[in-house]
């Protein structure tokens, strides 16, 4: 028997040979011994199996994770793929694909995350289910290569959508103001110049900026949608890249000489106290209100669709609210009632009588 303790995580492993005469050393995911010989034995008779009897061969969720993250190398979307794939991987390594569960995948959902003082933050319906569409992505492609029969069904959490958090004109000049100069006030400005993510902000390379034609280009591959597209630069948006100019050979807005995946939190947070802006707003907020500035200017939603990058219309749907004026030439074409200055003159044979 083939089954030793890793010395630093106290995690039990086992070494086996698969039926292909391959050596496969794997995590059984429990420091429980007991517990670890009974998936080095049932591993070993799953092999048996296929070998004797000819069944079909079993195949675990660490090669399905492993297969998918490798069919999302170059993404936007790989770094967080990868961050969940690591959570499903603590509680499922090592497991079958088919021996996976609605109720198991129910108690292995996040439920909190850990501040950097250690104290412990629920977390959002919204942020479960990115946990959990990764899972089900992976366990479908899992079922697309034919490593499993089913996939179970992934029970997902109700959000609460109605967050509508958006910057006054007013709020967007004091923040870049109290974030002074420097990388974060280039990427918040930008933020706010094109309604471009965060991600496709911080990936955005030199290759793909013409400032000839007032433009920079978003690959398919950075965007969160999956398809490309064109961001016109308004006079803030380019003012900003030309600063940049110089300061990395490849990427636009590289930090410290090296390309950066993530903005600094702690500077954004301290310039939105110091602007007076109500705690709770986030980065990806900038978007929402450049997206709220065009609806109020009159932008229509099909271009601010196309401007903005997202894949259905139904997404602006929070947006529709603030702009009116499509709407606002056919206000008068569902009319029932007479003009209000002849309303008085159409029913000449009625009278108000005083109680």
């Amino acid at each position: 028997m083939s089954i030793f303790l890793h010395p630093k995580t106290g995690i039990w492993y086992v070494q086996v040979t698969s039926p292909s005469g391959q050596r496969i050393r794997r995590s059984t995911g429990t420091r429980d011994k007991v517990a670890a010989k009974e998936f080095h034995d049932t591993l070993c008779a799953d092999f048996w199996r296929v070998k004797r009897l000819g069944e079909a061969p079993k195949y675990t969720f660490d090669q399905a994770a492993l297969a998918y993250l490798e069919s999302l190398e170059g993404r936007s979307n790989y770094r967080n793929a990868e961050q969940h794939v690591r959570h499903w991987r603590e509680h499922f390594g090592g497991k079958t694909l088919c021996s996976l569960t609605t109720d198991a995948i129910d108690t292995a959902c996040p439920t909190h995350k850990t501040l950097h003082s250690g104290a412990r933050e629920p977390l959002a319906a919204a942020t479960k289910n990115r946990f959990l569409a990764t899972l089900s992505k992976m366990l479908n492609d899992a079922k697309r290569r034919g490593w499993m029969q089913s996939v179970p069904y992934i029970r997902k959490y109700r959000e609460n959508n109605q967050r509508e958090t958006f910057l006054t004109p007013e709020q967007a000049s004091d923040l870049l103001e109290a974030l002074g100069t420097g990388w974060m006030r280039d990427i918040s400005e930008f933020a706010l110049a094109t309604g471009m993510r965060a991600g496709e902000i911080l990936s955005l390379e030199w290759a793909n900026v013409n400032l000839e034609r007032g433009l920079v280009s978003v690959l398919a591959s950075k965007a969160k949608s999956g398809c490309s597209r064109p961001v016109p630069l308004n006079p803030s948006a380019r003012s900003v890249v030309e600063r940049r100019k110089g300061l990395h050979k490849q990427f636009v807005f590289a930090r410290a000489g090296k390309q950066t995946h993530e903005i600094d939190r702690r500077v954004f947070e301290r310039a939105l106290k110091a602007a007076g802006i109500a705690p709770g707003f986030r980065f990806h907020d900038l978007r929402h209100s450049w997206a709220s500035a065009h609806a109020q200017a009159g932008t229509p939603m099909l271009t601010l669709q196309r401007l903005g990058g997202w894949k259905t219309l139904s997404m602006l749907n929070r947006y529709a609210h603030l702009s009116a004026d499509d709407l606002a030439q056919f206000a008068d074409n569902g009319k029932l009632l007479p003009h209000p200055d002849n309303l008085s003159a159409s029913k000449p044979h009625l009278k108000i009588v005083n109680a």
